[in-house]
């Protein structure tokens, strides 16, 4: 199962920043840490549209949407929905050749 959530950037970067901006934290990323809140929001903004190219790459793989849980979850950022998606094993594998 993979759970996607819209981001709002505007709204998340204050408090995503301390993760982001934080030295040790990002120790084991490509990139280092950022220095502003400012820098972690647009990075946000990148993975909003990221979010969406991350659904569509999903169903393409041959997941299937299968709901919204509406205010299923309660965090630091307020409440959030989840998307729902799955594969199951008599979906098909559009990456596998057909034999």
């Amino acid at each position: 199962m993979i759970t996607l959530r819209p981001v709002n950037p505007a709204k998340d970067a204050p408090a995503l920043h301390a993760v982001f901006g934080d030295e040790q934290q990002c120790r084991y990323l490509l990139r280092p840490a950022f220095k502003s809140i400012a820098q972690t929001q647009a990075q946000l903004e990148t993975y909003g549209r990221d979010s969406a190219l991350s659904i569509r790459l999903c169903e393409r793989l041959g997941f299937r949407y299968e709901g919204t849980l509406r205010n299923q979850w309660h965090t630091h950022l307020g409440v959030r929905d989840t998307d729902m998606m799955s594969l199951i094993e008599e979906d098909p594998r559009p990456w596998r050749p057909t034999t």
